[in-house]
């Protein structure tokens, strides 16, 4: 169940095939709250682009280390998840989700 979260691929798949691709903007976390994402996304949406301060985060949770065997263990499982959106999206995909 945890892993349903991380389900990538049928999410994309489930969403494409109910909503035209035209109508759907894609958007990855780690570019999300950069200048670039924000034009990217109001542009998609038709609305104006108010940039704050990008450098000041809210609602932020710490991070949660996991040990060299736990990484591995989420690699592994989520490695269709990565390949797939490497097919899907190519070079859009943020550099932190390369495995090699």
């Amino acid at each position: 169940k945890m892993f349903n979260q991380s389900d990538y691929k049928g999410t994309i798949e489930c969403l494409t095939n109910a909503v035209p691709r035209g109508k759907i903007h894609f958007q990855f976390f780690e570019n999300l709250f950069t200048e670039g994402g924000i034009r990217e996304m109001t542009k998609f949406l038709g609305i104006k682009c108010e940039l704050s301060d990008l450098n000041k985060p809210l609602h932020s949770t710490g991070s949660i280390p996991m040990c060299s065997a736990q990484t591995e263990m989420a690699i592994d499982r989520l490695r269709p998840q990565y390949e797939f959106a490497m097919n899907y999206f190519g070079g859009a995909v943020p550099e932190s989700w390369h495995l090699e």
